[in-house]
């Protein structure tokens, strides 16, 4: 579950993080009514969360640029690997198609992706050109890397382009995390915003340690996510080291948990044949207790 969070399984028949359909068979088989169905899944969600953190504080993974050179050498040395599909010159990187390619058949190892934004230019057609590089990764995850010189000098230029581009995200169903680090924020954004410290932080700090007890909060942000701490060279290719942690993935979800409640009407909205079916099976049901 921890690895799930950012990262995708490569190989499509490979389980990866998903609504439980277990939660489905509950309302037909008990006569639970439909209402709790996205309370059921989130419970799910939580329970998983809590189990994983039980077996590892921190998951290790890198994230690359360039192609990679032995497959088998780096998924024996890293099954969690982030790889970059957008640039900075407003073009998908070629090299994400080859590596992707070349880690596809690699037992075990999962996938994530970092973008370095054009800023400025057209947001939609960055998000559709790296949506037609994702498709068939089951890359639902996009870390926007936030630093480098192509960024405004002003912030509220910046803004506006960041609120498009995370709108674009919304429209495709993608989600997003941000990469930075507070000198780079504060320049890119501001001292004062901090409308997306909701988003998971991955904050890049080099100081060669894993873990994250020199954070000090910027942003909104209390606590990262994901910190970027070092760069090494892995199976010769130039890479950057990173961890994840586990209890503020729990922290994230239990937010999230309170951000995206279902109402009963937005379920209905949204119900399948299956769910309809079992619907009128248990409003029929609920007649005859009735009658």
């Amino acid at each position: 579950m921890i690895r799930c969070f950012f990262f995708f399984s490569s190989r499509r028949r490979h389980t990866r993080c998903r609504e439980v359909s277990w939660a489905r068979r509950c309302v037909q088989e008990t006569g639970i009514n439909a209402e709790y169905m996205g309370i059921l899944r989130m419970r799910t969600l939580i329970l998983c969360v809590c189990v994983a953190l039980a077996f590892a504080a921190t998951t290790p993974f890198i994230d690359m640029w360039e192609e990679i050179k032995d497959p088998n050498c780096l998924a024996k040395e890293f099954k969690n690997i982030c790889l970059r599909v957008f640039t900075d010159v407003g073009k998908v990187d070629p090299n994400f198609a080859k590596n992707v390619a070349k880690l596809k058949n690699q037992t075990g190892v999962m996938l994530a992706a970092y973008m370095v934004p054009f800023p400025g230019h057209n947001a939609t057609k960055q998000v559709q050109h790296m949506m037609e590089a994702l498709n068939g990764t089951n890359i639902k995850m996009v870390s926007i890397s936030m630093e480098g010189k192509k960024w405004k000098k002003e912030p509220e230029k910046n803004i506006e382009f960041m609120k498009q581009l995370l709108q674009e995200f919304n429209k495709v169903n993608l989600k997003a995390a941000i990469m930075t680090k507070p000198a780079e924020w504060t320049k890119i954004m501001g001292k004062t915003f901090e409308e997306y410290s909701k988003l998971p932080l991955w904050w890049v700090h080099h100081d060669k340690d894993p873990e994250a007890k020199k954070f000090k909060p910027f942003g909104g942000w209390k606590a990262p996510v994901a910190k970027q701490f070092d760069v090494a060279v892995v199976c010769e290719n130039n890479v950057n080291k990173n961890s994840m942690y586990a209890a503020q993935i729990l922290t994230l979800t239990l937010k999230l948990t309170q951000i995206n409640s279902v109402s009963y009407t937005h379920l209905r909205a949204h119900e399948t044949r299956e769910d309809l079916v079992c619907r009128l099976l248990l409003e029929k049901k609920k007649k005859h207790r009735i009658m």
